[in-house]
């Protein structure tokens, strides 16, 4: 039996999908058809984006590295 592969998304891309969120008056439903995610994705990182915890998109590795 095959393992699970996981899309990897970007922290560029985790910062798209919920301006766009916020930016228009599409449902999240909508959004998350036009980027190809689940809803809940969006949902989450809308919040992660509102509560500015944007660098929460940023990988762990990233992180320690500076």
């Amino acid at each position: 039996m095959a393992g699970t592969t996981w899309k990897k998304f970007t922290a560029a891309f985790k910062a798209q999908v919920p301006g766009a969120a916020l930016k228009d008056d599409k449902a999240v439903p909508e959004i998350a058809q036009t980027y190809g995610i689940h809803p809940t994705k969006v949902t989450r990182w809308k919040g992660y984006f509102e509560n500015g915890t944007a660098d929460a998109f940023e990988s762990k590795k990233r992180q320690g590295e500076s």
